[in-house]
């Protein structure tokens, strides 16, 4: 059974502009370090990777129907991708033991980046 769905988009340029104004700082607030390094191993995409990787976070908050605000903070919520390539979200901490208490049991994610914008959508299932 569907509990919520979310969507994000987000220009590219935007996190390009975040990420030079507020470096490192910002990247270790938002991003988790497999992330960081699966983004930076991409130099001619990298922000593509980052915005994607922020959309999707941003999708998994609308999915949880403001049920984030109990405490979930960006870093929580962690991309990878499966060998084939495919996106994967993975939670950490209260973003774990939230959906859990929630009864979510899955989290389904797609993410499309083109060199101005990234979005993506996320399904949680109970």
């Amino acid at each position: 059974m569907i509990y919520g769905v979310g969507i994000d988009i987000v220009l590219i340029n935007r996190i390009r502009k975040m990420v030079e104004k507020f470096g490192e700082k910002f990247l270790t607030r938002i991003f988790t370090d497999g992330e960081i390094a699966y983004s930076d191993a991409h130099q001619k995409s990298r922000f593509q990777h980052y915005a994607a990787r922020w959309a999707a976070k941003e999708a998994v908050f609308k999915a949880l129907k403001g049920d984030w605000k109990s405490g979930i903070v960006w870093k929580e919520i962690e991309v990878r991708n499966e060998p084939r390539g495919n996106p994967v979200i993975i939670l950490h901490d209260a973003a774990k033991k939230i959906c859990e208490s929630l009864g979510i049991t899955r989290l389904e994610v797609s993410i499309s980046h083109t060199t101005e914008s990234a979005s993506a959508v996320v399904i949680t299932e109970k």
